[in-house]
């Protein structure tokens, strides 16, 4: 755990360093894997003192995804970042993936360290590879209806994450499993329950884009997925067609992958 010193810290309300943006996806062509803060029963210490993390890029200082954890079952699920308070940055953050307490904003734990090697980038040992292009290809379709969209398509071999951007920073995320959905995915509660056949699932709408996430699992409980949206930091309106695909045809085509799979 990673004890904060007592000098540049605000005890206000007041952000002097500003507060953490949520992360451009493309902007990591790696990020940590399966561990404590997103899974379940593999720390259980760590996850009752923290149950609600956020992944934070140290070295640039941005959200890349929040976790929330269901008190019940213990299972933790991506939520999204807009859900909790803003994070004020601190300058004191390691130049390395940290995961932080989504509450208190405590870091509790450095997952790569500055002074091991790299090349410009964290190095992930264990976690997310680029997938082979076959198996991404219906992945990267996803964004096909809209163009000037970069995706990237990464897997661990349990969990596929994919990334979609516009040059602008506009864009999507999808976490997708059809392997073990049961050890991340949970129902989320505070959404609004939509028709999906042969899904249960549920959207959170807000004003802003950033504020709509996306989660369903399969009747068969063989798969499941969410869906973040992205938006550039300072910014929350994206190009209409870029919206209206996202909220509305792509938890279809996620789904169809689905249907697929089984």
């Amino acid at each position: 755990m990673v004890e904060p010193d007592d000098d540049g810290v605000s005890t206000g309300t007041e952000a002097p360093h500003g507060y953490a943006p949520q992360a451009r996806g493309d902007s990591y062509p790696a990020v940590p894997g399966e561990g404590w803060w997103n899974n379940e029963g593999i720390e259980p210490e760590w996850e009752s003192l923290h149950p609600d993390t956020m992944l934070v890029a140290g070295w640039t200082q941005e959200i890349y995804e929040a976790y929330r954890r269901d008190p019940q079952t213990g299972v933790a699920s991506v939520a999204p970042v807009s859900s909790f308070d803003p994070v004020p940055i601190d300058p004191r953050w390691p130049e390395a993936w940290l995961i932080l307490d989504a509450r208190t904003h405590e870091v509790v734990e450095v997952l790569w360290h500055p002074d091991a090697p790299r090349d410009g980038a964290p190095e992930t040992p264990e976690g997310f590879e680029p997938l082979p292009a076959t198996e991404a290809e219906r992945f990267v379709a996803l964004a096909a209806p809209i163009p000037d969209l970069t995706t990237t398509v990464l897997g661990d071999g349990h969990v596929i994450g994919v990334q979609a951007l516009d040059p602008d920073g506009f864009g999507f995320t999808v976490r997708f499993d059809a392997t073990d959905p049961d050890s991340w995915w949970q129902p989320d509660t505070e959404g609004e329950p939509v028709e999906l056949a042969g899904f249960a699932a549920a959207t959170q709408r807000g004003v802003e884009f950033t504020d709509w996430h996306f989660a369903a699992r399969s009747d068969s409980g063989d798969c499941a997925f969410t869906i973040s949206t992205v938006a550039p930091p300072g910014t929350y309106e994206p190009p209409v067609a870029l919206r209206d695909h996202v909220t509305g045809a792509l938890p279809g085509l996620v789904a169809s992958i689905c249907d697929e799979a089984d």
